[in-house]
């Protein structure tokens, strides 16, 4: 049986945000209290640092991947020696540059 551990890092963010008490999800809501600017890499470093897997799949809040990636990463072997990016798209199909803050690797690689 496979399970997923969503860790989610607000960095004192001024929307407010809480995990619905009866989600079907296995979600831990970590908040930074004091707003750093440009703080992503410390909430990505807190989010690694509490997430259960040796496996770690990264993005922003903000972000949008199909549900089959999700389901690619989970039966990828554990990336003990990469960092993989994602090829993105606009909505017309024209391929852009991966963006930095969503990747796939291990805690190790991370670290």
């Amino acid at each position: 049986m496979k399970y997923i551990q969503f860790v989610i890092v607000d960095d004192c963010s001024s929307d407010s945000y809480n995990i619905p008490p009866d989600i079907n999800l296995n979600v831990k809501l970590l908040r930074i209290t004091e707003d750093i600017p440009w703080n992503n890499a410390g909430a990505k470093n807190l989010g690694v640092t509490f997430a259960p897997s040796s496996k770690i799949l990264l993005t922003d809040i903000d972000h949008y991947f199909p549900p089959e990636l999700l389901g690619m990463a989970l039966e990828f072997p554990v990336p003990y020696y990469q960092l993989y990016f994602f090829e993105r798209e606009e909505e017309t199909g024209e391929k852009i540059v991966p963006h930095k803050n969503t990747f796939f690797t291990s805690k190790s690689v991370f670290f």
